[in-house]
């Protein structure tokens, strides 16, 4: 492979390890309303803020 196809190649990865760093990144800034412990939705301890979690990945999928 020449070193032009490598590059175009590594930039593609680059391109899509970003696009997938954001929704968690957007996530660790979104808080749960499912309970008092108002955790992050990245990483919620609740059923309602998992399905919140969800609810808001998707809406940022349609974007």
């Amino acid at each position: 492979m020449s070193d032009k196809k490598k590059k175009k190649k590594k930039d593609k990865e680059r391109k899509k390890s970003a696009k997938a760093a954001k929704p968690k990144k957007l996530l660790r800034e979104l808080h749960c309303t499912g309970c008092k412990k108002r955790c992050p939705l990245a990483d919620p301890e609740c059923k309602k803020g998992r399905a919140q979690a969800e609810a808001a990945l998707e809406g940022l999928k349609k974007k």
